[in-house]
C-alpha cells in the first residue's frame, strides 16, 4: 500500500535534512525522484548533493546529467519520473497529483516550519491523502532526529505500553499539524483516564488544533 510521509522541518533547512534521507533510500536499493519548486532550486540542490560533506558520495543527477533513467536519485523541478522511483520526495512547494501519490510506494513531503504557506499546504495535503484512504505518517525533528509522533503513540498503546504527558503532547501536536482536531480532542480527553495532567504544551497544542479545525 502506498504511504505518504510528512516531514516537518523545525530545526534544520532542507539542505541539511535531505542528504541523510537520500542516503538511507539508496542503502535500501530505492530509486528516488527529488522534486522541488523551481529549476534554479533543482540546480542548486544538484550541486549541493556533491559537496554537502567532504567524505560523501551520493550518485545523482538532473535532466542535463546523462540518461535520466540511469540516475539512482533524479533531481528535478518537473513532473517527470524517468527512473521508476520507489520514493518521491517533494520539497519547496513542489506538488504531485493524488493519483501519483496513490501509485508511488513511498512519497515524502518536506515542509519548513518557518514558512506558514508551506505548513498550511501540508495540512491540506494531509487531509486529502487521508481522505483518499492512504496511509499518512507525520514526522517532526526533535534534537536532530526524526520523531514519528502519532504513529509512535498508537504503536505504544498496541504493545500495552502507557503513554506519558510528553508522548500525549507529541501525538496531539501531530493531530494539530494534520488538521485532525477531533482526534486531538479525543487524545486530550483520554489523558484524564490515564491519570495524566496536561501541561502548557499539551493545552496549547489542543487549542491550536481546535482553532485550525474551525
Amino acid at each position: 500500500m502506498a504511504e505518504v510521509l510528512f516531514y516537518h522541518l523545525t530545526e534544520t533547512p532542507l539542505e541539511s535534512a535531505i542528504p541523510p534521507m537520500l542516503e538511507a533510500s539508496l542503502k535500501r536499493g530505492w530509486a528516488v525522484v527529488l522534486r522541488v519548486g523551481s529549476p534554479e532550486r533543482a540546480e542548486a540542490l544538484n550541486a549541493h548533493l556533491w559537496t554537502y560533506r567532504d567524505d560523501s558520495f551520493l550518485p545523482h543527477g538532473g535532466p542535463s546529467d546523462g540518461p535520466p533513467a540511469a540516475q539512482p536519485i533524479y533531481v528535478t523541478a518537473g513532473t517527470e519520473v524517468p527512473n521508476a522511483p520507489h520514493v518521491l520526495m517533494l520539497a519547496d512547494g513542489a506538488g504531485a497529483e493524488l493519483a501519483e501519490l496513490q501509485t508511488t510506494p513511498r512519497s515524502c513531503i518536506l515542509f519548513d516550519a518557518r514558512n506558514p504557506d508551506a505548513v498550511q499546504a501540508a495540512r491540506l495535503r494531509w487531509k486529502e491523502v487521508t481522505g483518499a484512504g492512504l496511509k499518512a505518517v507525520y514526522w517532526k525533528q526533535d534534537g536532530g532526529k526524526w520523531q514519528k509522533a502519532l504513529e509512535l503513540f498508537e504503536s505504544m498503546e498496541g504493545r500495552g505500553l502507557q503513554p506519558n504527558v510528553v508522548t500525549c503532547s507529541a501525538a496531539i501536536s501531530a493531530c494539530e499539524k494534520g488538521g485532525q482536531w477531533q482526534k486531538a480532542l479525543e487524545l486530550f480527553g483520554s489523558m484524564e483516564g490515564r491519570s495524566l495532567q496536561p501541561d502548557v504544551i499539551t493545552c496549547n497544542a489542543v487549542i491550536s488544533a481546535c482553532v485550525k479545525g474551525g
